[in-house]
């Protein structure tokens, strides 16, 4: 061979080698295809549930065409039939959520809703021959449908006890039995003669954990839907301490009913009120449930009490309340058109789940912003009696956990509640929420800016709302960093690296992004407010 052959080959060898190494780097350097930043199935054991009383209502109205009680709606053909309600609610989150029979799934006093915890064999038939048969193939059957569980609303009552008197010791301690050997994992109480009774409600918790440790109690004080009466903010009464000394022996401690107007501004205060004044014993989950406020749960760590159905645009029932939303408030604010929120609530806790009411910090912002809403006549905004009434209720325009209060500025328009919060696991999650007032309704602003002192850079970012522009600043550079987000209802992520501006420890995501990218993997039709995940990583590994 000729040397100028050979040197011919050897410089074609070179480019080739030279080729493969740049391929190689643009390799390595390249984000993998495919990336989820949601795991694919629960990491943790969060107790979420779907409550099925407004759909209970509904369904009596607008199916049975009542007027009928909503408690004669749960029977096996309409929770496991062809198209029963175990069978098709939220199929993609199953596995994240209990299915919860609210008031009707036993036999009852219909004059007070006292329950047995029995099923009623007109309703469930072939279901066993005895109490703890008939609540285990209850169980089981809400398990083949896909769901984490079963939870069962338990009344603070006795059955067929007109005294209201006493413990009655043998009579929970059975019926914790029954729930033990069925797998009922979840029990929501309330009302009843012991629904006041922070005592009795202790001492059911402290023996469920006795003889079943395995099971979540829920507690809550039934409190009026409006924070206050005469309008002004904090709780209802104004007894935190014994709200918070109900949520100290609870496994979870539900806020309670609110008004679908308001329930914003209500729901918001009483989160920041509980959690700022929230202690345990550490021998109890004390998480907080913020009911079907499903962005505020997923942003400050609280478990979620869904109450959003498939039913479209269907008209309400007869109890309008949160998920209803009244005659009118629905035009602003269509929450029966929401369900994606709940999607994306619930995947976001299986990267930052919900945490314990005193394991951090809470702050409040100084400021207080106020929400309003003129009631309609005949209840047509809330079953609660302020017919043609002007409510205004206050929280505070910030709430954080476990991070700095952000800073709020708003281009034009109403300023939004913020919410912040580092998770113990290290994610952080920051949202903003609409206002209300009789001119608009609801709204959310699309020129509000947040930004975030969040510290050291500890994980992904879960960011739920509407944003002119989110600012997170951290102690470190993001200098050379690769930035990733994506729909959490989305199983693929996008490098957002060039859409987005860094200077140093501080990253500036633009609204236009967040509103964009946030509901990209929406359902058609589904009226949903923007979530995604972001995650800042190194370019080599990317997950670094």
């Amino acid at each position: 061979m000729s040397a100028a052959k050979k040197a011919v080959l050897a410089i074609s060898a070179a480019v080739i080698a030279a080729s493969v190494l740049v391929f190689a780097r643009l390799a390595a350097s390249a984000p993998p295809a495919d990336i989820n930043l949601i795991p694919a199935e629960p990491v943790y054991d969060v107790p979420n549930y779907v409550c099925t009383w407004s759909y209970q209502d509904w369904w009596a109205a607008n199916v049975m065409r009542g007027p009928t009680s909503p408690r004669k709606a749960l029977n096996a053909e309409t929770l496991f039939g062809e198209n029963g309600w175990c069978k098709t609610m939220y199929p993609d989150i199953r596995k994240d959520m209990f299915f919860l029979l609210d008031d009707g799934w036993d036999r009852n006093n219909l004059d007070n809703g006292t329950g047995s915890q029995d099923l009623k064999p007109a309703k469930f038939p072939g279901y066993g021959d005895t109490p703890q048969d008939r609540l285990k193939t209850l169980s089981d059957n809400v398990k083949a449908c896909g769901w984490k569980g079963l939870g069962i609303w338990v009344c603070a009552s006795e059955y067929n006890d007109p005294s209201g008197s006493g413990l009655h010791e043998d009579y929970w301690r059975a019926r914790l039995e029954w729930s033990k050997y069925a797998g009922v994992r979840y029990w929501k109480v309330d009302w009843g003669d012991h629904k006041d009774d922070n005592a009795w409600k202790k001492w059911l918790s402290d023996t469920a954990k006795e003889i079943y440790p395995e099971l979540i109690v829920e507690h809550t004080n039934c409190v009026d839907p409006l924070n206050d009466k005469d309008g002004k903010y904090r709780c209802t009464s104004g007894d935190i301490a014994a709200f918070t000394y109900t949520l100290s022996y609870s496994d979870v401690f539900r806020t309670y009913d609110v008004t679908g107007p308001l329930s914003v501004a209500s729901t918001f205060d009483r989160i920041g009120e509980n959690l700022s004044a929230a202690y345990s014993d550490g021998t109890r989950q004390n998480l907080m449930n913020a009911e079907d406020e499903c962005y505020m749960d997923a942003a400050l760590g609280l478990t979620m009490g869904v109450m959003r159905y498939p039913i479209g645009g269907e008209p309400a029932g007869s109890l309008p309340n949160i998920f209803f939303g009244g005659a009118r408030f629905p035009d602003s604010r269509p929450i029966r058109k929401m369900l994606d929120e709940v999607t994306r609530a619930a995947k976001w806790q299986r990267v930052a789940p919900a945490f314990r009411a005193d394991a951090c910090g809470t702050k409040l912002a100084d400021e207080y912003l106020a929400d309003s809403w003129t009631f309609g006549d005949n209840n047509q905004d809330t079953w609660f009696d302020v017919n043609n009434r002007s409510i205004t209720q206050c929280a505070p325009a910030v709430i954080a956990r476990g991070i700095d209060l952000p800073a709020v500025s708003a281009g034009s328009g109403d300023t939004p509640f913020v919410a912040a919060s580092r998770n113990p696991n290290g994610a952080i999650s920051v949202a903003t929420f609409g206002r209300t007032n009789n001119t608009t309704g609801y709204h959310t602003n699309d020129t509000v800016n947040v930004s975030l002192n969040a510290g050291d850079l500890t994980g992904e970012i879960g960011i739920f709302g509407v944003y002119g522009s989110l600012s997170l600043t951290f102690n470190q550079s993001l200098t050379g960093k690769t930035v990733l987000a994506q729909d959490i209802m989305g199983g693929k992520a996008t490098d957002i690296t060039s859409q987005v501006a860094i200077n140093g420890g501080t990253i500036t995501i633009p609204g236009s992004l967040i509103n964009t990218l946030g509901v990209s993997a929406g359902t058609p039709g589904d009226f949903s407010e923007p979530g995604l995940v972001v995650k800042i990583a190194q370019r080599k590994g990317w997950f670094g």
